[in-house]
């Protein structure tokens, strides 16, 4: 799997907010939709999945959450251009 990936691309077609961002660690990716959610309460669902333990579909567990190998931020800036001003998770 090439390394030069990125971690964070928008992929919404229709019309909705929707990001795919990969696991920094496996490249596993993931489809984040956002879908007619604002912004504060997309902040409040990352938030969540931020601190819950679970596994990456890349067949590993994070116990501290997937804050650590997923790029939330590039998320929030690619779904939201508008609102976003800098980092949330990773300042």
């Amino acid at each position: 799997m090439s390394e030069n990936l990125p971690t964070a691309e928008r992929c919404d077609l229709d019309g909705r907010r929707r990001v795919r961002i990969r696991c920094v660690k496996c490249k596993t990716p993931v489809i984040l939709d956002f879908g007619s959610m604002d912004f504060s309460t997309a902040i409040n669902r990352l938030e969540h999945v931020a601190i819950t333990p679970q596994e990456c579909p890349g067949f590993h567990t994070e116990l501290s959450g997937w804050d650590f190998y997923w790029r939330f931020d590039e998320a929030l800036a690619l779904a939201f251009p508008e609102d976003f001003t800098g980092p949330i998770f990773r300042p």
